[in-house]
């Protein structure tokens, strides 16, 4: 994993950010096509070798290494995605037998996930959800007797697709509980242990759920109507690890750090630290990554005193992500996250340019971008809501405009409150002070929820997702960019295009 980074980082040093862009989406083009290749070893040998060859050609023809840059990252793409399926597959099971694991995770309702699987003495790739009717804590070392079997993978199933992404392979049905012994916990986990401990010891039962969702992306302990409602008014993004919330840890820490007068590298390592720590605690999900990577380009740049262009950080972190994983293509939290951004950056500006074009006032400036934000960031993240959940939060707009602004002054309080109760559980008591706060969030979203026609179903787009994609492609101001920058721009958000709708 580590030499494909190194790779990457080599690679895109010598070249400039228009050719970065366009062999990032090429790679993760080349990822996609491999994920199909993989089950014919000629087809995984004979094709990368040659796009390899093509880009050699065109290159020697048109006297520009473009063409052999862009290609042999699409080949690169492909090798590693049929590595990946080859060397992470899973062990084909369909019978009754032994089985143990270490607890790692719950989905509640007695639904555990356990790693460091054995099967009838013999180890097994990947983990296995078990289904045993009681809930055991996380470092638990679990032996069961019961019916085994492998998950059929269908990345076209957003369920299906998440389990393959997170190497959960198999289903266990447990006839019996043999035993059940606590184990050590993992340093995460400890963290996460004690910072919830605090969470649980202050806050009621419904506003601990609540809370341990909107910090760790944590819904195990989240109340149904309070999911049902958070859901319903597009609130989703907010309580689950996003970027969103790094946004607001790594401006936390550089304020205070900042203030402390430390030099921008001090504070680059130091929020590198924190970004890795709290992956760590939450399991690193693909929006983490995707804005800790982002966020540590734009500081260094700064640092550099170079430019930052956030189409080139975007695509760079989708490369990287891929390459390290390159299941995550897949991910439905991934696709979210990078549509979403990729929204933002395209319409974001002339959004807000065209609703501020007559607004003075300071508050309403404020409103109008968290509007245009949210407009923009959801172009892309309605093909999503339409064809994989088949809903649309009608006051969504409404109520990011009225849950946000409160999120983004109560997260970053809470989030320094679950550091120092690492130190001192007793600083835990600022979040009885937060419970209010959240417990009127709870209650605003079940206000705006039970408006009429909050929710609405709505059918799949199917084959017009290529076409409404397109179309907003085509529209982005990255088309009409100067000459030098249109091909490559254009190039790469019309693969972008084509793989969203293709993984939809």
């Amino acid at each position: 994993m580590y030499c494909r980074v190194c790779v990457l980082y080599v690679g895109m040093k010598i070249l400039n950010y228009r050719i970065v862009t366009f062999a990032s989406v090429c790679l993760i083009a080349g990822i996609f096509c491999g994920r199909f290749m993989a089950f014919n070893i000629l087809i995984s040998i004979i094709v990368p070798l040659a796009v390899v060859a093509g880009g050699i050609l065109l290159s020697f023809i048109t006297k520009k290494l473009t063409f052999v840059i862009i290609l042999i990252a699409a080949a690169i793409g492909m090798t590693a995605s049929v590595i990946d399926v080859k060397e992470f597959g899973a062990d084909g099971y369909n019978c009754e037998t032994y089985m143990e694991g270490r607890v790692s995770g719950s989905y509640g309702e007695g639904k555990l996930i356990a790693e460091e699987i054995i099967v009838n003495g013999e180890e097994a790739k990947g983990k296995a959800i078990i289904k045993c009717g009681k809930d055991y804590p996380v470092g638990t070392k679990i032996k069961v007797y019961g019916e085994i079997r492998t998950y059929r993978t269908d990345i076209t199933d957003s369920y299906s697709a998440s389990l393959y992404c997170d190497r959960i392979y198999y289903e266990v049905k447990a006839e019996t509980v043999i035993s059940a012994e606590i184990g050590e916990l993992k340093t995460s986990e400890k963290l996460k242990t004690k910072m919830t401990a605090a969470i649980e010891k202050y806050m009621t039962s419904e506003n601990a759920g609540v809370m341990k969702s909107l910090l760790f992306g944590d819904k195990t302990g989240l109340d149904e109507s309070d999911g049902e409602a958070i859901n319903g008014i597009g609130l989703a993004h907010i309580f689950a690890v996003s970027g969103l919330h790094i946004g607001f840890l790594a401006a936390l820490f550089t304020m205070i750090l900042r203030k402390l007068k430390l030099r921008r590298e001090i504070i680059l390592i130091i929020v590198i630290g924190v970004l890795i720590m709290y992956g760590t605690v939450t399991g690193f999900p693909s929006g983490v990554k995707r804005a800790s990577i982002m966020l540590i380009i734009s500081m260094s740049g700064k640092i550099a005193a170079r430019k930052n262009d956030t189409l080139t950080s975007l695509s760079l972190s989708a490369a990287i992500i891929t390459l390290t994983n390159p299941r995550e293509l897949f991910d439905l939290g991934f696709i979210m996250s990078f549509a979403a951004v990729l929204g933002i950056i395209c319409f974001y500006k002339p959004i807000c340019r065209a609703m501020t074009k007559y607004v003075k006032n300071k508050a309403a400036v404020y409103t109008v971008k968290l509007i245009a934000t949210t407009i923009s960031a959801n172009i892309f993240i309605l093909p999503i809501m339409f064809n994989v959940f088949g809903k649309f939060s009608v006051y969504a707009p409404f109520a990011n405009l009225l849950i946000l602004p409160i999120i983004s002054v109560i997260f970053p309080i809470a989030a320094l409150t679950a550091i120092l109760c690492l130190i001192w559980q007793g600083f835990g008591v600022m979040f009885y002070i937060i419970g209010y706060v959240i417990g009127f969030i709870r209650y605003l979203s079940a206000v705006i929820y039970s408006m009429p026609y909050s929710e609405i179903e709505v059918p799949g787009m199917g084959i017009a997702t290529v076409i409404y994609v397109a179309a907003f492609i085509v529209a982005s101001p990255y088309i009409t960019a100067e000459k030098k920058y249109k091909y490559s721009f254009g190039g790469a958000l019309g693969i972008t295009a084509i793989i969203l709708a293709a993984v939809l």
